[in-house]
């Protein structure tokens, strides 16, 4: 998956930034986008594999760009500090392809990022492991 584009939305741009140096570290080619202004536009005009989607964003909220977005085709994956639980109603709710606790490690971020852009579905085991 090396060399692969990732877009990282987030509004905690410390955190989105941090996010950022793992993906670069696994061989990932990140962009980071601080909230929901602009998302649809950079994925219409990028060739995003996938987007990292924070969940709780002023203004419009991970689930609800979701949607704006899923015209695309690019895999979505809700990346939040929602309990995990809350997290994975919210992912199956709204169609995302996988859905990942930002306090993963960067061996978890790896593997979910891969499954799910090798196409792994969300009802697969590995995908729903909470550890």
């Amino acid at each position: 998956m090396t060399g692969t584009q990732i877009l990282v939305v987030d509004d905690d741009v410390a955190f989105g930034e941090l996010t950022c140096r793992r993906l670069e570290r696994l061989g990932y080619v990140p962009k980071l986008i601080p909230g929901a202004r602009g998302v649809l536009s950079e994925v219409v005009s990028n060739n995003f594999a996938a987007v990292l989607l924070d969940v709780n964003m002023p203004a419009l909220s991970g689930p609800e760009l979701m949607q704006s977005i899923r015209s695309r085709p690019v895999k979505v994956m809700l990346y939040s500090s929602t309990d995990t639980s809350d997290l994975r109603s919210l992912a199956h709710a709204h169609g995302a392809d996988a859905y990942l606790n930002k306090s993963a490690s960067s061996k978890e971020l790896e593997i979910r990022l891969r499954e799910m852009l090798l196409g792994a579905k969300m009802s697969d085991p590995t995908l729903l492991k909470t550890e």
